[in-house]
């Protein structure tokens, strides 16, 4: 069975994982966040005695909420009607009036002193840097030229000048363990899938679904289409896999200035990842250098190697 790959994130080679403690973190900050922004749709507002202006939007106890801030607040919302832009703005804004308010009351308690909070907040800040580090790789790198991206659309037929339209038998599912994941190896048909998920009591759901090619990385389609007639293929989505079988093709062709706009971001996309996971593995490999390993704590030494030097004696 094809297992395609799915397109790495920007942040390739950082899997950052919440522990137990962020989990209950998140559910108790963000509890009272949501109260509180329900109920300050119905609190009247009083206002300040000095107004904010310009670039403030508002000030909580003297401290002030930019448009910067408020912009950053509404990442990834492509609301265009302009009464619900004005609505998601309002609600971007209580939340951050809110989030501003219940952390000063935790500074007051303390909270933001004590030695769990110092820990949750070192592993945030870590995280956040990483993948501002990813994101400053994949801007710095050039877009592909001209050149690169006809040949690019030349080689990708089925992407481009024959692209093709999957009909196909679908079963969704979550994620899988290990053990599933290998008893799926073997199995190339869509109801022998569906066999051992209902011998094994996994939930899925069956039905029709259409693939755009356009929608996948050229190389995957160009598998795809090598498939004998009826194979399962699994593409990752997420957490989750959507497993799929060809029943029908049809091709729409791309070409000219769409296909090379498709293609340009299909590109740059590639190089970025690239680059990203080039330099953040140098990172790695530069800095793993400098580890000292607690002996209980190394990790085990790779077949044939000596054992690691780097563990603490």
């Amino acid at each position: 069975m094809l297992r395609a790959g799915a397109r790495a994130p920007k942040s390739v080679g950082f899997q950052f994982e919440t522990g137990r403690r962020m989990k209950r973190f998140r559910i108790l900050l963000l509890a009272p966040l949501a109260a509180v922004v329900l109920v300050a749709c119905h609190v009247p507002h009083f206002g300040n005695k000095t107004q904010p202006v310009g670039q403030v939007v508002a000030t909580v106890d003297g401290q002030e909420i930019t448009v910067r801030d408020l912009n950053a607040e509404l990442a990834g919302v492509t609301v265009t009607d302009p009464k619900q832009r004005k609505a998601a703005e309002q609600l971007a804004l209580r939340s951050i009036i809110a989030r501003k308010i219940l952390a000063a009351a935790a500074r007051k308690q303390g909270i933001d002193k004590t030695p769990d909070f110092a820990m949750l907040r070192d592993r945030t800040v870590e995280n956040l840097l990483a993948q501002a580090l990813a994101a400053k790789i994949a801007e710095s790198v050039p877009p592909p030229s001209q050149e690169e991206v006809q040949s690019f659309v030349t080689a990708h037929p089925n992407s481009f000048a024959d692209r093709k339209i999957f009909t196909v038998d679908q079963m969704l599912t979550g994620k899988l363990d290990s053990s599933v994941l290998a008893a799926l190896k073997p199995l190339n048909t869509m109801d022998s899938i569906q066999a051992l998920f209902d011998q094994d009591h996994i939930q899925y759901r069956r039905g029709t679904a259409e693939i755009d090619a356009l929608s996948l990385d050229p190389s995957i389609v160009d598998q795809i289409v090598k498939l004998p007639p009826g194979s399962a293929f699994i593409l990752p989505n997420g957490n989750n896999l959507i497993i799929s079988a060809v029943k029908q093709v049809r091709s729409e062709p791309v070409t000219g200035a769409p296909a090379n706009n498709v293609a340009m971001q299909m590109l740059r996309r590639q190089h970025s990842q690239q680059a990203v996971t080039r330099e953040l593995l140098a990172d790695l490999n530069k800095g793993t250098a400098s580890v000292r390993y607690n002996k209980d704590y190394a990790p085990p030494a790779k077949s044939g190697a000596p054992a690691s030097n780097a563990a603490a004696k």
